[in-house]
């Protein structure tokens, strides 16, 4: 672009240094007309997003908590970047841990009815239990052993199917709570030795893997790493196995497809490598991205075993409503505007921490009522709705820059415009931190600005064109709140 130069104040050739002023009220009309869209011009792209993923029988954590919010994040880039996005959450339903669940509901004589009031706590209750029986093992091994197959009964595959309905139903509601959204479920029992014995077969044939001399057991071959089994001794299949199906099959039906993204934590690394390998060798397709993130720990309930997300909800939740009650601010009691508070401080907490980096979960600090949190956010959002509705003036349809002229302002305006390069930048790194960092400082600088530039009170015109600034910046703060996944409320 070019910028109109009102004033070059100096030049210094030596130190390649150039200081100049610009045209103010050119670069004003120039943000506030411009509708510049970076991926207009970018081919469209197909992209696959896995994320969340958790486990059946094993809680859904602070960790799965982390890869859902930061993977809606890194979902909503890929849409933003590259124009269309397909969601996909894997559910962890297969794997030894089956058998474990299924002896332990067997033992702990678990009624239906008991199952589809509390599933996720009864599967991780009956997968503790299980775990700490003697002998289990083999009981265990036996149970998968017969699903895996496809020699179970029917009324084995009943139970289990059920078993997956009512976790469905749990973790749905709970995403709902999250503000999260998938385009298609895919099941890791849908890839099970009876129905992946044919790629197996196509794995050897193009020399990525083969049957070891030692035992006859088949093992994935990476280039320089040592091998890897895809089968167990018993003919079970594994988690690599199972994901090379996964990744093949979507390859097959979304066959437009440009990338799969998998919003794993960085400890996946040569696991995913393994993948993306494999599924080179049988397609010759570089498809398989790590969208890494860092480990998460300090989450625990008073007797050290893991706290269930919807415990970890719910305590947000009370402990918002709290602070709302305590609050002069506050303007409503509704519990859903209470729930979409604790929501957003919960994801704002995770998504300020740059996504590589592993970090220790702080009730304390990550549910504070005070400082950069996600109620700030919110808060500022709603502030200036309220101005927009209460303040007596309707906003222009165009912006007259001589008559915005305090400096306080123009900061505003100034960071108004860095936004486009902030969220540019965030969207192609995936790196949630860089957006929450700028809010933040737009946030503090529009309550000093808000407290001193006042829209009440002014003549006509200037009021106008102060409401306009904040009507732009109310809606600089809704989008990128968006992108990251929150719910940008009017009143609270």
């Amino acid at each position: 672009d070019v910028i109109k130069v009102s004033e070059t104040k100096s030049l210094n050739s030596e130190k390649k240094i150039v200081s100049f002023s610009i045209n103010k009220n050119y670069f004003i009309e120039s943000l506030f007309s411009s509708n510049v869209n970076e991926t207009a011009n970018r081919e469209k792209q197909h992209i696959l997003v896995e994320y969340s993923s958790p486990n059946i029988a094993k809680p859904f954590h602070i960790g799965h908590l982390r890869s859902t919010i930061v993977g809606n994040f890194v979902a909503n880039c890929a849409d933003k970047m590259f124009g269309q996005v397909t969601r996909l959450n894997y559910l962890g339903d297969w794997g030894a841990q089956i058998g474990y669940v299924k002896a332990g509901l067997d033992d702990m004589c678990i009624s239906d009815k008991q199952l589809y009031e509390d599933p996720i706590r009864i599967l991780y209750q009956a997968y503790v239990n299980a775990h700490n029986q003697p002998g289990i093992i083999e009981r265990a091994k036996h149970i998968f052993s017969e699903l895996e197959h496809d020699t179970c009964s029917q009324e084995q595959i009943d139970f289990w199917e059920r078993v997956r309905q009512v976790t469905m139903q749990n973790l749905k509601e709970t995403y709902l709570d999250l503000g999260v959204t998938f385009d298609e479920y895919y099941y890791e029992s849908d890839y099970r030795i009876a129905r992946i014995k044919e790629l197996l077969i196509k794995l050897e044939r193009c020399g990525i893997a083969k049957k070891r001399s030692l035992d006859g057991l088949l093992v994935l071959c990476p280039s320089s790493k040592s091998e890897v089994p895809l089968i167990r001794e018993d003919g079970t299949s594994l988690y690599l196995s199972r994901d090379i199906a996964a990744a093949f099959d979507r390859l097959r039906k979304f066959q437009d497809c440009s990338k799969i993204f998998y919003v794993v934590d960085k400890s996946q690394v040569e696991h995913l490598a393994n993948v993306a390998e494999a599924i080179f060798s049988l397609t010759g397709r570089d498809v398989v991205t790590h969208i890494q993130f860092g480990r998460v720990t300090g989450v625990s309930s008073r007797k050290g075993t893991t706290l269930l997300l919807q415990d970890i909800l719910d305590k947000a939740i009370e402990k918002m409503a709290l602070q709302q009650h305590a609050s002069e601010n506050s303007r409503t009691d509704d519990p859903e505007v209470t729930k979409i508070l604790a929501v957003t401080t919960l994801m704002v907490y995770i998504l300020r921490q740059a996504r590589c980096r592993d970090f220790v979960f702080n009730w304390d600090h990550a549910m504070q009522g005070k400082g950069d949190t996600g109620v700030k956010l919110q808060y500022t959002h709603c502030r200036l709705c309220s101005l927009e509705e209460n303040c007596g003036v309707a906003v222009p349809k165009i912006c007259e820059p001589d008559l915005l002229k305090e400096p306080l302002i123009i900061e505003v305006i100034l960071e108004i415009a860095r936004c486009e390069e902030v969220m540019q930048s965030s969207v192609e790194n995936m790196e949630s931190s860089y957006l929450i960092s700028y809010l933040f400082k737009l946030c503090n600088l529009l309550s000093r600005s808000l407290s001193h530039i006042a829209v009440k009170g002014q003549p006509m015109d200037i009021a106008q064109q102060r409401l306009f600034v904040y009507h732009k910046a109310r809606q600089t703060l809704a989008e990128c709140m968006l992108l990251l996944g929150l719910k940008p409320l009017r009143r609270m």
